[in-house]
């Protein structure tokens, strides 16, 4: 029985904005695919650092677990082989990230399966393969909800996330505090927490509902 993903936002990934590649991906441009395989076998069991959308994707999957039922899944999209992928599906396993769905392409462009697993947004640092999803039908039908969804994240970020820093010198002797007096820090952190995480939850959950009716 195929998954209702009606109610869901699915995330489209490439492994080298999950994961830091950059190493492979040198070995790949200057010393070719056997250079690069041969590494990946002998590194497969070498778990990968974070990339530069680790810790959105963990702040993604998180909203499954505030939630009542799953409102965001993640796809890992590679063009690499399911061979030379198993250090990324390790990896995966190692940081306990709950990704269960994963596209191998073995050499196949990435936007090409895409509508076959749903996603309704890409990330990647391949500009081609971003290119080629922009000039897609899918990315062209979610394009502006996306980016509305993107500004107001952003100001989530720019201001939300300011709090974390401010609440700690409100709590810290030698800051503010012969101005306004020593605050308490958990309590600048609770607050913090619940309008970064619900904030953010909500703006991804309207994405995925306007996503889906358009």
């Amino acid at each position: 029985m195929p998954v209702d993903l009606s109610n869901i936002l699915v995330v489209g990934i490439s492994s080298r904005s999950l994961f830091s590649l950059e190493h492979e991906n040198e070995i790949f441009n200057s010393e070719g695919i056997t250079a690069f395989r041969k590494h990946q076998a002998e590194n497969e069991n070498v778990i990968l650092d974070p990339g530069p959308s680790f810790q959105l994707v963990k702040k993604l999957l998180d909203l499954n677990k505030i939630s009542s039922q799953q409102v965001v899944e993640i796809v890992v999209m590679s063009s690499n082989s399911p061979q030379t992928g198993m250090r990324v599906m390790n990896s995966i396993k190692a940081h306990n990230l709950d990704i269960t769905r994963m596209a191998f392409t073995g050499g196949q462009p990435i936007s090409s399966y895409l509508p076959g697993y749903g996603v309704d947004l890409f990330l990647s640092r391949d500009e081609d393969d971003v290119q080629k999803v922009i000039d897609s039908k899918l990315a062209a039908a979610a394009g502006e909800n996306v980016l509305s969804a993107h500004k107001i994240l952003c100001w989530f970020v720019l201001v939300g996330w300011a709090i974390y820093p401010l609440g700690y010198m409100l709590g810290t002797d030698g800051w503010y505090t012969s101005i306004v007096g020593k605050g308490n820090v958990d309590v600048a952190y609770n607050i913090a927490d619940a309008i970064n995480k619900i904030g953010f939850g909500l703006v991804i959950y309207s994405l995925a509902v306007k996503s889906q009716n358009d």
